[in-house]
């Protein structure tokens, strides 16, 4: 929803709203309906993505479309895999990443 706030490319005019998109503590989230109308744009839910939607998310990312710098909250390196499990069961952040130095 931030890509169309910022006026980042849309695909075919559909935002896709996965259960990432749910805060941690389960509160509605707000949507500019006038942007939504005026850009013309297909609001869908989605719960689970099939090989075919990985493989062209990857496409997106590679040519530009996704910036994923952009959804990943925290980094952790392999020896504080412990607290990114704590994070993970506690929902904080919207994707955290365990690097392998």
């Amino acid at each position: 929803y931030d890509a169309v706030q910022k006026n980042k490319p849309i695909i075919d005019n559909s935002v896709t709203v996965t259960g990432t998109c749910v805060p941690a503590d389960k509160q509605p989230v707000a949507i500019d309906t006038n942007l939504v109308h005026y850009k013309e744009l297909y609001l869908t839910g989605s719960t689970r993505a099939n090989i075919a939607q990985f493989r062209k998310t990857l496409e997106f990312v590679s040519q530009g479309l996704i910036d994923l710098k952009s959804v990943i909250t925290a980094r952790f390196e392999l020896k504080d895999i412990l607290t990114a499990f704590d994070w993970a069961a506690q929902a904080k952040g919207l994707k955290n990443v365990i690097t392998f130095k």
